[in-house]
């Protein structure tokens, strides 16, 4: 984490204060003036949240601009191990256009003329989505804060710490399910588990043996081997043919690296031990033998989202094609004046989020039918 003085003695607008201002501006935390604004002058006089009554209220008052609570608002969530969190826009965005991408790739026998060549062409589109904005608030008075101190705990302190995980965790949710409320709207927000990108599920292969000795997809009854097919044989060879051995061709030279993210319910069968011949092996061994480098992501998010069933992801991400996935927001927070009335203080704090956007399809693939479970709440119903 980088180092920065704040002088808690001081109001956000003072020069004291000037380099934790910019910081936490460049990381989309806090921004103040306008979009451009490079003038820190500037910026103090147009900031929305320094007005008369805040400009000379010090920072151990303004305690958004805690360094804990900004750890809190940044920590990483497992929306950002699938994929990093990328600002973009300026507050006030409601939409946001990107491209995606296919490469349509092909040649053919050369002989000298240009009569049978055959043209390779990039499929790509324009899609237009929406931005969400949240907010919550902390607030609580002197009678509070006092009886607090007594037990040494800072209740503003606290309070707003609080209000940043609880962003934190929405930001997070947003990031796999989207907003329910934009789907059928002009400028939906979309998430992993729902954008319209997305490939369609397919089913492992049915070849475990249940209890009642019948055959099922559930990695329950499915040995290592059987589980590690699924992931190395069937989803592998999915993402390869779709992507016209780029995959394989990528992976092979480690160009690019793959991402399994999987529910947490089913994550156990990945770790289960099992003996084979003179040796204990588990499934998520075996994945890592035949994919090195695999990062394999435990996500509670996509517990049950299918039917009722498990599903897992397998995703390639290489630079040269640019991100396979991205994970957007306008700001994470941002704070506004501290409202006072009477003994009792108050803070607004809203963020502006995009969801996730599914850039390159072809490097995604998904599979479902892993653990079917009538007792996990089906999340599909969500979104319809």
């Amino acid at each position: 984490m980088t180092a920065i003085k704040i002088n808690n003695n001081q109001s956000l607008a003072h020069q004291d204060n000037r380099e934790a201002l910019k910081m936490f501006n460049q990381k989309g935390i806090l921004t103040v003036g306008q979009a451009g604004d490079d003038s820190f002058l500037k910026m103090n006089n147009t900031a929305p949240m320094i007005t008369t009554p805040n400009i000379n209220a010090n920072l151990g008052v303004l305690n958004y601009i805690d360094p804990k609570a900004v750890e809190i608002l940044t920590a990483t969530m497992t929306a950002d191990m699938i994929a990093k969190p990328q600002k973009i826009g300026y507050w006030g965005l409601n939409s946001y256009t990107f491209n995606v991408k296919e490469h349509m790739g092909i040649v053919s026998p050369d002989d000298g003329t240009a009569n049978d060549t055959k043209r390779s062409t990039t499929n790509v589109s324009q899609v237009l989505r929406g931005c969400k904005a949240f907010a919550g608030y902390w607030g609580n008075n002197d009678l509070a804060r006092s009886q607090y101190s007594q037990m040494k705990i800072d209740l503003q302190a606290e309070d707003v710490k609080s209000l940043m995980q609880a962003l934190n965790i929405n930001r997070n949710m947003v990031f796999f399910n989207g907003v329910a409320e934009t789907f059928n709207t002009p400028l939906p927000v979309y998430g992993l588990i729902n954008d319209p990108k997305l490939p369609s599920y397919k089913v492992v292969e049915n070849n475990g043996i249940d209890d009642n000795n019948q055959p099922t997809t559930s990695w329950k009854y499915k040995n290592p081997n059987q589980i590690s097919n699924d992931v190395c044989v069937a989803a592998f060879g999915d993402l390869n043919t779709k992507s016209g051995g780029l995959v394989n061709t990528g992976f092979a030279n480690r160009r690019g690296k793959l991402k399994l993210a999987v529910s947490n319910n089913a994550l156990v069968y990945l770790n289960q031990m099992q003996n084979i011949g003179y040796s204990w092996v588990s499934a998520r061994k075996l994945i890592e033998d035949n994919l090195p480098g695999i990062e394999i992501i435990a996500c509670p998010e996509l517990d049950g989202i299918n039917n009722n069933s498990d599903v897992f992801y397998l995703i390639y991400e290489e630079e040269a094609y640019g991100d396979t996935l991205a994970n957007l927001y306008v700001e994470m927070a941002r704070a506004y004046p501290i409202f006072t009335q009477h003994s009792e203080i108050s803070q607004k704090i809203s963020q502006l989020i995009a969801g996730c956007v599914v850039k390159v399809p072809m490097f995604i693939t998904r599979w479902t039918g892993i653990k079917d479970d009538t007792n996990t709440q089906n999340k599909q119903s969500y979104f319809n």
